[in-house]
């Protein structure tokens, strides 16, 4: 997928974290999506934590854009 955009690359990484939702997010209620991030507002069990929730949807979003956006790797080190 060489010459996606950024702004395509994040809508990829929404698509692979609402293609498969975790269990712990029972609903994904909106979301805005801008060009270098995202918010989602979220329905999710209590058991829990919002810390948990939000690793488990960083970690799926960085495997879906080292995999669909490899141009955006960071190189710094």
């Amino acid at each position: 997928m060489e010459g996606l955009t950024d702004h395509q690359c994040i809508l990829i990484s929404v698509i692979g974290i609402l293609e498969k939702p975790e269990q712990a997010i029972s609903e994904v209620i909106d979301m805005a999506v801008n060009p270098d991030h995202m918010h989602l507002f979220i329905k999710y069990l209590p058991k829990y934590s919002v810390s948990y929730i939000s690793k488990m949807i960083k970690g799926r979003s960085s495997r879906v854009l080292r995999k669909e956006c490899p141009h955006l790797k960071d190189n710094r080190g």
